[in-house]
C-alpha cells in the first residue's frame, strides 16, 4: 500500500512516523519547504494543555502526552518547560467570558480556579503582572509548552525515515490525480506519485483539498505574532497569559525573551475566519503592534521598555464546532488533517487515526466528533 503524506509539519509527520511502523505501507511524505515544520509548525507556541469542551478533546490531548512522554524517554533532545496558564480579564465583561470558560470546560479536565485579581498574588509569584489592573483570572496550574517545534517535527520525522518511510523536502504539489471520482496519487514538481493521499498541508489544506474535489469546512484565522526583549531580566520566565478582551497571548521563553500572539477575540471563530491564500504577504500593521505592546504592558508593567526583535504573521485554521477534521472524505482516496488550532497537541492521535483507518479499515470511534461526515453534506468515503 503506497501512501502519500502531503505536509511536513507537526501533523504530516505524525501521520508519517504512524503509518511507517505498519507492515506492508509505503510512505512519502512531501513537504515544500527547504526543512520540515519551517511554515505554521515552525511559528507554533508550541503549548500542551489538559482541559477541553469535550471527552474527545481530552482523550486525543492524552495520546499525545503519551507519546511525547515515549519519545522523551528515548534520549530525545525534546525539551519541555512546565507552567501556570492563566487567563485575565480587566473588566466586568471579561469577568462574564471567564466564568463562560470554566462551565464549559469537561469534567475529565485537569484542575482550574477563579481568582479575583486582588487575590491573584496568594496564588501565582509573578511580581511582573500588575494586580490591580485585573478583575478576575483563571487560573490553571498545570500547563506548559516544548522549547522546540522543530524537536518535535524531527522526532517524528526521523523515525519514520528509520522505518522506511521517504521524505522528500523542496517538494510540491502541484496537482493531485483523480480518475472516475477516487483518488489515486499526486503530482510533485512534474512527477506522478501513485497511492492513497492525506492531506495535512495547514493553511495549504483547502488548496489541496479542491484539486481532489472536496470542500473543507475549514478557515484560517490570521495570528499576529512579536516577540520581545525586556529592558531588564524578569524575575521568572512569564507563564502563559492570555487577555480575554483583546485576544492576546503571551508567554516568557527560557532565554528571557517574551513571545506574544495575538487573533481578534470571536464569539464564533469560525464564522469570523475566512479561506486565504496563506502565500500572499502578509505583516503585522503598525497600528497593531502598538495595541498588542499597550495591552501587554498593562497587564505586565515590566514589558513597557521591551524592544520588539520579531515580527510575523501565522494563520490557524477553525473548524465550524472547534473540533478537527480527520480521516476519510466524500472523494475515496483521499484523507484530511484539519484541525481547529493546537496541532502540537493533537497530532500524535490524528496519526494514530489516520493510520487505523488506511491501514485496518477502522472508523476510529474511540475518537468521536473528528469525522467530516458530521457536517451537512458531507459523508466519509472510505478508500
Amino acid at each position: 500500500m503506497n501512501v502519500l503524506v502531503i505536509g511536513g509539519g507537526i501533523v504530516g509527520t505524525s501521520v508519517a512516523y504512524h503509518l511507517s511502523r505498519r507492515d506492508g505501507v509505503d510512505v512519502t511524505l512531501f513537504e515544500r519547504g527547504e526543512t520540515l515544520g519551517c511554515e505554521t509548525t515552525g511559528k507554533s507556541s508550541v503549548g500542551l494543555r489538559q482541559y477541553g469542551t469535550d471527552e474527545t478533546q481530552l482523550r486525543m490531548k492524552r495520546y499525545g502526552k503519551r507519546l511525547y512522554n515515549e519519545f522523551m524517554a528515548e534520549a530525545s533532545d525534546m525539551r519541555y518547560e512546565p507552567t501556570e496558564v492563566i487567563h485575565v480579564a480587566t473588566s466586568e465583561a471579561g469577568r462574564e467570558t471567564i466564568e463562560r470558560t470554566r462551565a464549559s470546560e469537561h469534567p475529565m479536565g485537569s484542575p482550574s480556579e477563579l481568582v479575583e485579581g486582588s487575590e491573584l498574588h496568594d496564588v501565582l509569584v509573578v511580581p511582573e503582572i500588575r494586580e490591580g489592573s485585573i478583575e478576575s483570572a483563571l487560573y490553571r496550574p498545570n500547563g506548559g509548552y516544548f522549547r522546540s517545534p522543530e524537536s518535535l517535527v524531527h522526532a517524528f520525522a526521523d523515525r519514520a525515515a528509520s522505518a522506511g518511510a521517504t521524505v522528500a523536502t523542496g517538494t510540491e504539489i502541484t496537482d493531485i490525480t483523480v480518475r472516475e471520482g477516487r483518488v489515486e496519487g499526486a503530482v510533485a514538481d512534474g512527477e506522478r506519485h501513485a497511492g492513497a493521499v492525506v492531506c495535512a498541508a495547514g493553511p495549504w489544506n483547502n488548496a489541496i483539498a479542491d484539486m481532489a474535489g472536496v470542500d473543507l469546512p475549514v478557515r484560517q484565522e490570521r495570528l499576529h505574532l512579536l516577540e520581545l526583549e525586556p529592558s531588564e531580566p524578569l524575575t521568572r520566565t512569564l507563564p502563559k497569559i492570555r487577555h480575554v478582551e483583546t485576544g492576546i497571548t503571551f508567554r516568557g521563553r527560557p532565554n528571557g525573551r517574551v513571545l506574544v500572539y495575538h487573533a481578534e477575540p470571536a464569539e464564533d471563530p469560525y464564522a469570523a475566519a475566512d479561506v486565504v491564500d496563506p502565500d500572499e504577504p502578509a505583516e503585522v500593521p503598525e497600528s497593531v503592534t502598538y495595541s498588542i505592546l499597550e495591552s501587554v504592558e498593562s497587564i505586565a508593567p515590566t514589558l513597557s521598555d521591551a524592544e520588539v526583535v520579531h515580527e510575523d504573521v501565522a494563520y490557524t485554521s477553525r473548524t465550524p464546532d472547534g473540533n478537527p477534521v480527520v480521516g476519510w472524505t466524500d472523494t475515496p482516496g483521499f484523507s484530511i488533517a484539519a484541525l481547529h488550532s493546537r496541532g502540537v497537541q493533537y497530532a500524535p492521535a490524528i496519526g494514530d487515526v489516520i493510520t487505523r483507518q488506511l491501514v485496518n479499515d477502522d472508523p476510529t470511534t474511540h475518537y468521536p466528533d473528528i469525522s467530516i461526515s458530521r457536517f451537512d453534506g458531507y459523508a466519509d468515503d472510505r478508500p
